[in-house]
Order: C-alpha cells, then structure tokens, then sequence
C-alpha cells in the first residue's frame, strides 16, 4: 500500500473512532485556532535585541511582543505539553498556526524572510510526524509580497501545510487588501486556507497602550471590533468571487458581528431598501469559537449556521472550557455539536489534504 494510501487509511480511523477522556466516551474534537511558537520560533527570539523577542527577567524567560510581555512557558513551544493539555481538553487534532500577534512576519524581508522559512520547515515536520494530530497554517514575510506569494506557493505544494495566517490590517478596509492581493492570488490558484488574525502590517506600529482597563477595553472591545470590520470587508468586497480556491477563516465567531446582523439588517432595509444586506454572504466565511463562550456559540449557529462554525482555543494565550463543555453548555441539537466539534473543520482539511 502507498504511503498516501496508509494516511488516507489511517484518517479514515482516526474518524471513525471515539476517544475517552477522563474515562468518558467524547466525539472528535478538532481545535482550528491555536498558535504556535516553537519550530525555531523561540531560537530566532532569543537571538534578537528588539521585539519581538525573548528576555530573561527575575530568572523566567519572558516573550516581549509588540504590545505585551509575559511567561514562555512549554505550552508555547513545546509539543509534548501541547499534547497533554490537547488532551484534557477533549480535542484530538489541533491546527497550528504562525502567531499572528507576534509581529515577524511585518519585519523587513531581510529579518523575517530566513526566520519564518525556517519556521515553516519545522512546522511541516511536526504536523508530517503528528499526521492526523497536527495541522498547520505558516507564515509569511510581508514586507516583499514576491517573496510571500512564493512561500505561500511552497507552503501548499512542498511542505503540506493547509495555508497561512495573515494579518488582520489587511482587511479592516477594502482598500488596504490590494497590498496582499498577490498572496491572495497565489493561494487561489493552489487551493488554500487563510486564517485571518488580527496584527500589524509592514509599516505600522503599535498603537498607544490604552491605560484604562486595557484587558477589557483592548483585548476585547477594539478586538473585538476590529474583526467584526474584517468581515465586513470580506462579504462587501470581489475577495469572495474573485478568489473562489481560498477559504477565509476570521476568529472569535466574526467578533460583535452575530449580535448586530439584526441592526445592519435594519440600516439597510431603512436606508438602502434596494441593497439589502448580504445576510447570505455572511455563510461563505468560516469562523471559530475562540475565547469564547456557550452564549455566544448559540448566537453565531442562529447567524451562521453550525456547517460554518469551527471549535477554537487561541491557545496558549487563553485556556477556556473543554470542548466537551463548551458545546454541552450550548443550546445546540446533536448534529450541530457534532457538526462543531468536528464536521466543519474536517471538510476543510480533507478539501485541502
């Protein structure tokens, strides 16, 4: 039997089975939003002088990112703890990704372009040892869109990865989507997945720390905002028809978008009655759960509908509930949490494998 035949069988099992967790049956649960900082990542870190980079402060290394410092802990880095906490989680595949927030991939050329190639690389070999465990989402440097569409090229056709994750500045307005459009070409033409996350573009800088409850106000709020600008962006641009091979993955449920589609259907209907708004649209995206919780879920299925809806962990920055509780909290039918928990997400990934 060939090797591809083998992956093929072994996936086939892998869907088939039920795996017990903590001594109870739990269904297959595939985590789409995580971030991963080891595969080389952390070396490159540690040999900079400026963020993002790795310090030793009070005896504990420490990630300095472009607007936050905190504990580099294994869960970060290191597969075999990634895996235990997988684990108890309840989830039994897991989707790496470039860290969107970290800011590499916004770098000159010159700087990231070796750093992220590298990470790549790693990256391939771990979701190729892990197959069926780990799949991932590379980066790119952004600072020479040649040289990013290339990667993207390379990400899908030598290295077997699903796609990339770019950054979320990208698409907080039509407009600015014209300078990643090579990219977007590239991976329409190879088939490809884009998880966009929210982050800097080459060029900008970080805005002003807010002083104010900046847990709240920041990474909820203006987050929360400005990915709910991402999607508008995504369903009121050509980004849909023009590249049809690309599947868009925005985080959070779509931010606030759930919870105002009901309000933008009036602004419509009493403003531009003969542009109504493109509610459908809305269903050709797919989003994850992360760092979010049962409410909300239940808000997003009535919006979206669960064949749209992936679970997400945004680990190792949050650590929310178990998938298993999450989805048993939800005022969801079986199908649908079964449709959450794995069925989205393994449409996608056998689209793209």
């Amino acid at each position: 039997m060939s090797e591809r035949c083998l992956w093929r069988e072994c996936r086939h099992n892998l869907r088939a089975s039920v795996t017990f967790i903590h001594g109870k049956a739990a269904t297959i649960a595939i985590d789409m939003h995580s971030h991963f900082y080891g595969a080389g990542l952390d070396d490159a870190m540690r040999g900079r002088d400026q963020v993002p980079m790795l310090v030793m402060e009070d005896g504990q290394e420490k990630l300095a990112a472009m607007t936050a410092r905190f504990p580099f802990t294994p869960p970060y880095h290191d597969v075999t703890a990634r895996l235990d906490w997988m684990a108890q989680q309840g989830f039994t595949a897991q989707l790496l990704t470039y860290p969107g927030a970290l800011g590499m991939d916004a770098q000159p050329a010159g700087e990231s372009a070796p750093v992220l190639f590298a990470y790549n690389d790693a990256l391939s070999e771990i979701c190729t040892t892990y197959s069926g465990q780990f799949y991932g989402l590379g980066g790119l440097p952004l600072a020479d869109m040649g040289a990013a569409a290339g990667e993207m090229a390379r990400l899908r056709r030598e290295l077997g990865l699903l796609g990339a994750l770019l950054p979320g500045n990208y698409f907080t307005s039509i407009d600015a989507v014209d300078a990643v459009r090579p990219v977007l070409a590239q991976a329409d033409e190879i088939g490809a997945h884009i998880l966009i996350h929210p982050g800097l573009i080459p060029g900008e800088m970080p805005t002003p720390p807010i002083m104010d409850n900046p847990g709240y106000r920041a990474s909820a709020i203006t987050l929360q905002s400005t990915v709910s600008q991402i999607v508008i962006t995504l369903i009121m641009s050509d980004l849909l028809e023009s590249y049809p091979g690309v599947s868009f993955q925005v985080i959070n449920l779509g931010g606030t978008i759930p919870f105002i589609e009901e309000r933008m259907v009036q602004i419509a209907q009493n403003r531009t009655p003969d542009q109504p708004f493109p509610h459908e649209r809305l269903q050709k995206l797919y989003y994850d759960t992360a760092s979010l919780g049962p409410r909300a879920l239940e808000t997003a299925v009535h919006c979206y509908g669960a064949d749209r809806i992936m679970l997400g962990s945004d680990y190792p920055i949050f650590n929310g509930l178990p998938a298993e509780e999450l989805l048993g909290q939800a005022d969801l039918t079986g199908q649908e949490r079964e449709q959450i928990a794995h069925g989205t997400a393994q449409t996608l990934i056998d689209r793209l494998a």
